[in-house]
């Protein structure tokens, strides 16, 4: 079974699968949508052609840890996204892997356009959020 990590945006999804041994997170293709709901489709799709049983969505925190606006809008997709795919649905603080997602790719693609930037942006801050639910669960399960 496969892990799928998802940088949720109003207008691109980042995506990651991991292996099947749950230990390493690689990119997919960025979604671009007009409205988040219409990657339900796609997703449904992707979670079945790699066997997905837990889907882990980036959930943007405050400074401070609390939950504003975006990440309700995030929990209330993930919901919708739950019902059509029937995987698990687990959340990861997001707050700095777009950030260092947008430093990783500006530094693989130094010479390319803006909008090719965004796409590796959402897919490396897909990946890391992945990776980072990996990591984390890995290190959980080997300290019991």
């Amino acid at each position: 079974m496969a892990i799928l990590g998802v940088d949720y945006g109003r207008a691109r999804l980042g995506l990651a699968v991991s292996d099947g041994l749950g230990l390493l997170a690689a990119p997919l293709p960025t979604l671009t949508v007009k409205h988040p709901r219409a990657a339900i489709p796609d997703l449904k799709s992707i979670v079945a052609q790699y066997n997905v049983n837990t889907v882990v969505v980036g959930l943007p925190l405050d400074q401070n840890g609390d939950e504003g606006d975006m990440a309700k809008e995030i929990r209330t997709w993930a919901t919708t996204l739950q019902r059509a795919t029937q995987a698990d649905i687990a959340f990861i603080d997001e707050r700095f892997t777009s950030k260092w997602a947008d430093r990783v790719a500006a530094d693989r693609i130094s010479k390319k356009s803006r909008e090719r930037l965004r796409e590796k942006s959402d897919m490396i801050a897909a990946q890391a959020i992945l990776q980072t639910y990996l990591d984390t669960r890995r290190a959980t399960e080997s300290s019991t």
